[in-house]
This record gives structure tokens, sequence and C-alpha cells, in this order.
């Protein structure tokens, strides 16, 4: 069976925050592309309630894209690499991304981003890539 750990931030501290959590079922999006990762999004249903606190707490997501227009901030986090050929950070990262213009993708990115995608731009030298949270 597959674990869900929620309120994690230092991967060798202990934390009193910290708890695992059993998944049920995964549920991917239907139209999920596993060559081109499009879609890469899924629910995960656990086995029980989660126990919201100050470090616990819901990920709203938009509802309507026109929400998140160009110019406007994200934020991504994760334990990733924070560099090239890094390893991952044990602390949990955070960073501030732009969102921009999908035209000024195509300098980047050889291909249409579909509608379902955006185009994110690091701001200065803070950037993600793969997974990764450059700093």
């Amino acid at each position: 069976m597959s674990v869900v750990r929620l309120g994690e931030h230092n991967l060798v501290q202990e934390n009193f925050y910290r708890k695992d959590y059993d998944v049920e079922e995964v549920i991917s999006h239907k139209q999920y592309n596993r060559i081109t990762h499009a879609d890469d999004i899924a629910l995960i249903k656990l086995t029980r309630d989660v126990e919201i606190s100050t470090k616990v707490r819901p990920a709203c997501l938009h509802q309507n894209p026109e929400i998140i227009l160009m110019g406007n901030k994200v934020t991504a986090i994760g334990f990733g690499n924070t560099g090239y050929a890094q390893e991952s950070s044990k602390v949990l990262l955070k960073v501030v991304l732009s969102v921009i213009n999908p035209n000024s993708c195509k300098k980047w990115v050889k291909t249409d981003l579909m509608r379902s995608q955006l185009c994110i731009q690091g701001v200065g030298d803070a950037d993600t890539y793969s997974g990764e949270v450059y700093l």
C-alpha cells in the first residue's frame, strides 16, 4: 500500500506535525498522456480524513483558468535539486515564478503549449526544472 506524508518540512529532523496517511485510490486525469505528460495531475483518496493544522492545509486550485493571468506570480514547492547534478534538498523549498505569454515560450519550447498548460518563468536566479527548484 502507498503512503502520503503530510506536514513534512525537513527530511532529517523529527517533526511533530508529520503524519502518514494510507492511500486508498489514485485517480489520474482521464486525458493524462504518459508520453507528453499532458494533464499530469491526479487526485489521491486517503483511507481517513486529514488532520488540518497550522502546518497542514489544503492546496486550493483555481477552477477558472482566466484567473491565472500573464504577469501574475505562482508558487512551486518541493524537495528538488538546488542546481544541475546536485542532490535533492533535505528542507522543503519554495520558489515564486511568473506566468508569461505562451508566445514567449516558443523561444525555449519547440512545441505548442496545450490549453491546460501554463508558461512559467523563473524570477531572478530562482526557477524550477523537472521537479527541481533552483535558487
